[in-house]
């Protein structure tokens, strides 16, 4: 005789778990702090849990073919680059996952709000000081233009005034690639140290074509 027919469990364990039931209760859970959190499901009977990133499995018990209970500590750093507590349930070979996510306290929170905000202050203030205080541009038919920065509000780019043209704006990129707009006038270039000699103009410029700089 088939034991299946006795046993209607039996089926069920060769099946492979399915966590598409509406997700882990709750989804999100707090840190440092033991929350119970229900994980409805099908053919759970004859798997087992682990977990893995900003938490702590403290226990789980599958309570029956469509359900696992658990208990899992928040455990995550102020410093983290993912807030996920992924659980992962096993049957054999078989495996299937989901993930809760982790709240940082209040307190953390304010803590890591104010970190973000020194840290995009310093890069802003590095960028700002990257661009200099003078530009001398060597035109290709033999001009120079100086230009030089003018105090700006924070988190502004500076105005740069001509010494013989228009006001421009200066950008530079991660790749070195340095920007001078001026009204109509683009002139591009990459900037290695504090050098320009590929620059090329394009639009309505005073001094078309080559030029070359050197940053102050």
């Amino acid at each position: 005789m088939d034991t299946r027919a006795r046993n209607p469990h039996a089926a069920q364990t060769t099946l492979a778990p399915d966590l598409h039931a509406g997700g882990p209760q709750p989804s999100t859970i707090p840190n440092h702090a033991v929350t119970a959190v229900t994980l409805p499901g099908f053919h759970l009977l004859g798997t087992t849990v682990t977990a893995t990133g900003a938490c702590t499995l403290k226990s789980y018990k599958v309570v029956s073919d469509t359900e696992i209970r658990m208990t899992i500590e928040g455990d995550i750093t102020i410093d983290a680059k993912d807030d996920g507590c992924f659980l992962d349930v096993h049957k054999g070979a078989k495996k299937t996952g989901t993930y809760v996510v982790v709240e940082l306290t209040e307190a953390e929170q304010q803590q890591k709000s104010a970190q973000e905000g020194a840290a995009a202050q310093a890069k802003a203030t590095a960028y700002m000081a990257g661009l200099g205080t003078q530009w001398t541009v060597r035109h290709s038919d033999g001009a120079t233009e100086v230009f030089t920065a003018q105090p700006a509000d924070p988190g502004e780019l500076p105005t740069f005034t001509s010494s013989g043209g228009p006001t421009a704006k200066i950008m530079t990129t991660g790749d070195g690639t340095v920007v001078i707009v001026a009204d109509s006038c683009m002139m591009t270039g990459t900037l290695t140290g504090n050098q320009v000699k590929d620059g090329k103009s394009q639009g309505n410029c005073k001094h078309s074509g080559a030029w070359t700089a050197v940053k102050k």
